[in-house]
């Protein structure tokens, strides 16, 4: 644990407010390299309508939904996902 004896939290308590202590490379608060991976679906064509219905949005948030999924499905190999299913919630 961080904070194995509860010093910042009782600092934190007292001071109300969030204390904390990061640190990273060579103990700077510089953020350690950590690989990131990312992929780029397909552009989802959208209609501006000033007023959207709300079944509108539910269609176009389904069919974003629907993007990620299929986007991926189709790179999860790559990086040693593949038997990993996305599940949106």
């Amino acid at each position: 644990a961080f904070d194995p004896f509860g010093l910042m939290e009782r600092l934190s308590r007292a001071a109300q407010a969030a204390i904390f202590v990061y640190w990273g490379r060579c103990y700077l608060p510089v953020p350690y390299r950590t690989p990131i991976t990312m992929c780029f679906g397909r552009p989802i064509e959208v209609t501006r309508t000033p007023h959207p219905s709300d079944a509108e949005v539910d269609a176009l948030h389904e069919r974003l939904q629907r993007e990620i999924v299929e986007t991926f499905e189709r790179h999860k190999a790559v990086v040693g996902w593949g038997n990993i299913k996305l599940r949106l919630e």
